[in-house]
């Protein structure tokens, strides 16, 4: 499905005229609403790509962020909703161009021309990050210039919380020259990535490049990784060398030392522009733009479109964060914009990479009508574009770039006032030093001198020598004589009108001391002024130490300070209460900026162990709580595997002074051990002595044998004295050897039941009398399947105790043994007397005498 046709009424309301310029994601029109009668732009997501939720999510972040923002330097969201397929945002249409289309038509900027540029850009991103975005996509294609000067910062379709991470697998979202390195490892970004961004573009003005290249998008993007932005002035001349350091402290690797955000980098900007005394600068509009073509009753054939679509695309990069190659699975989000070479002598050019693609993640036109679609054609008549075939051509042909335009200080003047200054002017700022900026100008003969008094910079002359005291743009040593124009301060439309001079007529006393009035007062204002620009503006930071936080953070903002509040370790300042300043007590800073309040968090506790048991992790915790850690003996340890950290001196837990040594161990895994005696033991005894070396019975196996009782061990598996580690097992073979009992001199029916009981089968010639003989003999050990017991029984019988037992009892038991008994007293009493007595041996079949009472 294409998208909205000219004429088609998105939402009942916003009529679509023509395509301003589209990308891979969405596409821009120009539009009017037809209820409040006003043009406006309508950035409309490609309807391939409604059905696709991380596409929707993009383009409806934009829409949020952006309506979350009002400030006039940044682009106006008036509506957004879904018509059918179509899910489209509202904006407001710029009509002017994008800062890429400015550099493309006028090249490298003078530091006052990039000050006025970069002064609303960083605006705008404080806004942003003061509600807590990261833009994540500052270049000039972003940054937009409206037909009344006004510089506006656009596309917010990567904008991300600042505390959101990005990491892992996720892709990079950005333009390739503009990254941060932090964006480029995959590390958590933030406001500090932004300033990284601009300061690039600061760069780029100054220098008409960017500071860094690569044979391919993946190394010009691991180009910042391990190289430093390059000092301007070492690329251009007349650079001072205060935006060296500028440009240095906002690229720096380390976002740590970067500025913190935009409003940090805007305050050291302005201080800049003070100290140099540049003078105020009104931004011209490009002229040559497609916010302006689209505004023109001319509409580009569909395949000039979309072989500009086809140039964005080559020029769109997302990069993984760690892969070397692209896949082919990536999609198309945002564009590089590198210059492209110049086109030759008399054909006009795309300068600066002016291609930038439009949607959710591209530089999307601001978001608005520019759209940042420097490629979107540059055709100034249907005939001429049959004739520049290719997109080569159409890139040289719809640039049109005059080399006869002059960068203006005042952008309204007419044709006239131009001429005028062109007149009188020599070349326009400086000399570059580096082959690159040559595609800025228009593409020179080597032998041939030429001088473009169109653009800021001047071939041969270069800007005003680096590091000159600047008064309004004039060298000071130069005040009140005659100064090139070139170097002269921005006036007015009105100052440009000759006023009639007044004549001087006489010499009164009163004008005298009016005049002199007036000198006293400017003398007071610049002592005033020196003051403050020199010493006043800077505040001593107060002693806090001992003051509470709230106490602490009321006097060093009554200092004029912003207190940020750090939470730091200390021996003596109890929890809560105030350490200090960074920096320092006594120490001077500039008025307004962040102050770190360190409050206590009174004495480090030693961390737990991490449950990986990484040395490294312990230690970084360690550090992190100021301890300093050493590495001591290793210990072995039961649970903690080998090469794990296992304890620490002081222990978990503890609480020690800031500073302390902590003593880490290392597992050397389990404590070797020796087995045991164990071989006659009886198992539960074999076991009780595994478990007190730190050992485990393992698998018990039975087996005979004809030394070792039954239920004892026979042997183990390590054998005894074989050294194993703590906590291994150890298995055991156990004897089921059956020892047989002594049942001798027992009634026969005695005997059987205990040889039943051992596990034998006994046998026996009579059922009644002693036994006299066991065979096998007692105490034998046999195997469990040969368990039989003979038994010999005697013909003598030993009498038994019979006292004390009931007539029945008696009578059992003696027929048992084969006797009998006469029976006297009380029948139902219980023995007493017996003869023969207990014990005497008598034959079979004798009688007892047994009285009961």
């Amino acid at each position: 499905m294409t998208g909205p046709r000219n004429g088609e009424l998105l939402d009942d309301r916003y009529r679509v005229e023509r395509p301003i310029a589209r990308g891979g994601m969405s596409t821009v029109y120009r539009c009017v609403d037809t209820r409040l009668g006003r043009n406006v732009a309508a950035k409309v997501l490609a309807p391939e790509l409604s059905a696709d939720p991380v596409a929707r999510s993009h383009f409806k972040r934009e829409a949020r962020a952006m309506a979350q923002l009002s400030h006039p330097c940044l682009v106006n969201v008036y509506d957004t909703g879904s018509d059918g397929a179509y899910d489209f945002l509202i904006m407001e249409l710029i009509t002017g161009g994008t800062l890429r289309e400015l550099t493309a038509e006028r090249g490298p900027m003078p530091p006052h021309a990039a000050t006025a540029v970069m002064v609303p850009v960083l605006t705008a991103l404080a806004v942003a990050h003061r509600a807590g975005m990261v833009h994540r996509d500052v270049k000039p294609d972003n940054i937009l210039i409206n037909g009344d000067h006004q510089v506006k910062l656009s596309d917010f379709g990567l904008v991300r919380a600042a505390s959101t991470s990005v990491t892992g697998s996720h892709k990079i979202a950005g333009t390739v020259a503009y990254l941060s390195p932090e964006q480029v490892t995959g590390e958590p970004i933030g406001p500090a990535s932004d300033v990284y961004s601009a300061g690039i573009v600061l760069f780029e003005l100054l220098t008409g490049r960017t500071p860094f290249a690569g044979d391919d998008v993946y190394e010009h993007a691991r180009a910042r990784v391990t190289g430093i932005v390059p000092p301007p002035s070492s690329l251009i001349d007349g650079v001072p060398t205060l935006f060296d350091h500028l440009i240095a402290t906002a690229t720096a690797r380390d976002p740590r030392e970067r500025f913190t955000d935009a409003q940090e980098f805007l305050d050291a900007l302005e201080d800049v522009a003070r100290e140099l005394r540049l003078p105020d600068y009104v931004v011209p509009v490009p002229e040559n733009t497609a916010a302006r073509r689209a505004g023109e009753n001319l509409t580009l054939p569909t395949d000039v479109l979309t072989r500009v679509n086809d140039r964005e695309d080559r020029s769109t990069t997302v990069l993984p964060p760690s892969s070397q190659q692209s896949s082919p699975q990536e999609t198309a989000i945002l564009p590089t914009t590198r210059p492209a070479a110049p086109p030759a002598a008399g054909v006009s050019g795309v300068v600066g990479g002016a291609a930038t693609a439009v949607g959710a993640g591209t530089a999307a036109l601001g978001s608005a009508a520019v759209a940042g679609a420097t490629a979107a054609g540059r055709a100034t008549a249907a005939g001429d574009i049959a004739s520049h075939a290719g997109s080569e051509s159409l890139a040289s042909y719809v640039h049109a770039a005059d080399p006869t335009r002059r960068y203006d200080l005042e952008p309204d003047r007419g044709e006239r006032e131009r001429d005028e200054q062109q007149a009188i002017e020599t070349a326009a700022y400086g000399r570059s030093q580096s082959p690159e900026t040559q595609s800025y100008g228009q593409q020179r003969a080597p032998e041939t001198q030429v001088y473009d008094s169109t653009r800021f910079y001047d071939q041969d002359r270069g800007y005003p020598e680096a590091d000159a005291d600047y008064a309004y743009g004039r060298p000071v040593e130069n005040q009140g004589q005659s100064v090139p124009a070139e170097y002269d301060a921005p006036r007015t439309p009105d100052e440009l009108t000759e006023k009639p001079v007044k004549q001087v007529t006489n010499r009164s006393t009163g004008k005298f001391i009016t005049w002199f009035i007036v000198v006293i007062l400017l003398a007071a204002a610049v002592g005033v002024g020196g003051w403050w620009f020199g010493s006043g503006r800077y505040g001593e930071l107060p002693d806090i130490t001992g003051l509470s936080q709230q106490e602490a953070f009321v006097r060093i903002d009554n200092a004029g300070f912003e207190p940020a509040v750090v939470e730091v370790y200390n021996n003596d300042i109890p929890k809560g209460d105030a350490v200090g300043t960074d920096p320092a007590t006594g120490q001077r800073a500039v008025r307004g900026r962040s102050v770190a309040l360190l409050v206590s968090l009174g004495r480090p506790t030693v961390p737990a162990i991490p449950a990986s048991g990484s040395l490294a992790d312990f230690e970084a915790a360690l550090k992190e709580r100021t301890f300093t850690p050493v590495t001591g003996d290793a210990v072995y340890s039961d649970t903690v595997p080998k090469g794990s950290v296992a304890a620490s001196s002081p222990a978990p837990g503890q609480v020690a002074p800031v500073g302390t040594v902590v003593t880490v161990s290392l597992s050397q895994g389990k404590k070797p051990v020796s087995i045991p005696e164990l071989v006659g033991k009886k198992l539960d005894d074999a076991i009780k002595a595994l478990e007190k070396a730190g050992l485990k019975a393992g698998e018990t196996t039975k087996k005979f044998s004809s030394t070792v009782p039954g239920g004892s061990v026979i042997s183990s598996s390590p054998g005894e004295n074989e050294t194993v580690e703590s906590g291994d097992s150890v298995n055991l073979l156990v004897s089921n050897a059956l020892t047989v009992p002594d049942v001798k001199g027992a009634s026969v029916t005695e005997a059987l039941a205990t040889l039943r009981e051992a596990g034998f089968v006994g046998h026996a010639d009579s059922n009644s009398g002693t036994v006299a003989a066991v065979y096998p003999s007692p105490g034998t050990l046999v195997e469990p399947s040969d368990n039989k017991v003979d038994l010999v029984v005697s013909d003598k019988v030993t009498i038994p105790d019979l006292t004390g037992w009931t007539r029945e009892e008696i009578d059992r038991r003696l027929r048992e043994l084969g006797l009998s008994a006469t029976l006297r007293g009380n029948a139902n009493g219980t023995a007493y007397r017996q003869q023969p007595s207990a014990h005497t041996t008598v034959d079979k079949n004798d009688t007892l005498r047994v009285w009961l009472k």
